[in-house]
C-alpha cells in the first residue's frame, strides 16, 4: 500500500504486485457494468505480458484507477492512458483489450493506465463537470508518474491519452485542459458535439491559429446582405460585391 497527496489535496491509496495479467478465454466486456462472462473476441490474446499491476483510488471521491508497469528493460519513458468509451465508469477494462499490452510494452516502451474517469458505473454520462471530463484522468496520470519514478528511477518524459466515442471526447478535453500532463491524444469515433466530431481541423486550428481567435470571430460576424436573401458572413459579402464591379 502507498499514499500520495495530489496538488488539490486529494489522497490516493493503492496496492499492487508484479504478476501476469490473464485474460480468460471466452470472456468479453459487457455492455454495462464491470467485465462479465460473454462471447470471446476474435484474435483476443490469451494473456498479457508480465506487469506490475497497481489498483487504487482517491479518498473522498469515486475515482478508481489501474496502472500496468512493464519490466524495466522494456520501459522507455512514456505512458499511454486509456479512456473507456460511452459513459466510462470502469477502471479494469484493459486486460480485455489485450492487444494494447504488446503495443505499449514492446513497440512504444510505455506503461499503461486507466481509470473510471471520476465516477462509478451508471452514475451519469461522464460529462457532468471538469472532474469527469479531464480532472480525474489527469490526477490519475500524475499519481502514476510518481509511482513510475519509484519503479524506474525517473518519471516519464512523454504521455498520451486515447479512447473512442465518449472516451475520445474526454481524450480531447484532457489534451486541451491539461497540457502539462499530456503531450498528445488519439481520439476516435467522436459523437458528443459538433466540435468533437471535427477534432482534426480543430486540432489544426489550435496549432496554427489559436492566437488569431479575435480576428477569426470578427471575420465570421454575420452581416445583412439583402441581395442574397438573408444573412451572409462578412467575407462572403465582400467577395460578392467585388465580383459585381
Amino acid at each position: 500500500m502507498c499514499g500520495w497527496t495530489c496538488p488539490q489535496g486529494l489522497t490516493a491509496s493503492a496496492g499492487g504486485s508484479a504478476r501476469r495479467l490473464r485474460v480468460p478465454q471466452g470472456r468479453g466486456r459487457g455492455a454495462a457494468g464491470p467485465a462479465r462472462p460473454g462471447p470471446g473476441r476474435a484474435g483476443l490474446a490469451r494473456s498479457t505480458p508480465a506487469a506490475r499491476y497497481v489498483h487504487g483510488g482517491f479518498e473522498g471521491t469515486h475515482t478508481l484507477f489501474s496502472f500496468y508497469f512493464p519490466p524495466a528493460e522494456q520501459y522507455r519513458g512514456r505512458f499511454v492512458q486509456y479512456q473507456a468509451g460511452g459513459s466510462g465508469g470502469h477502471e479494469t477494462l484493459l486486460p480485455f483489450e489485450a492487444w494494447t499490452f504488446p503495443v505499449a510494452f514492446d513497440d512504444l516502451g510505455c506503461y499503461l493506465l486507466e481509470s473510471n474517469q471520476g465516477h462509478y458505473p451508471n452514475e451519469g454520462m461522464g460529462f457532468a463537470d471538469d472532474w469527469e471530463l479531464s480532472g480525474a484522468s489527469a490526477h490519475c496520470a500524475l499519481y502514476a508518474k510518481e509511482l513510475a519514478a519509484e519503479v524506474y528511477g525517473e518519471p516519464p518524459h512523454h504521455g498520451y491519452v486515447f479512447g473512442g466515442s465518449g472516451g475520445g471526447s474526454r481524450s480531447i478535453y484532457c489534451l486541451e485542459n491539461r497540457p502539462e500532463v499530456y503531450d498528445g491524444a488519439s481520439p476516435h469515433v467522436i459523437w458528443s458535439s459538433p466540435l468533437g466530431s471535427n477534432w482534426s481541423p480543430i486540432g489544426y486550428w489550435w496549432l496554427h491559429a489559436r492566437d488569431m481567435l479575435p480576428q477569426i470571430i470578427d471575420a465570421m460576424e454575420p452581416t445583412p446582405h439583402t441581395g442574397c436573401g438573408g444573412w451572409r458572413m462578412r467575407h462572403m459579402a465582400r467577395r460578392r460585391c467585388s465580383a459585381r464591379r
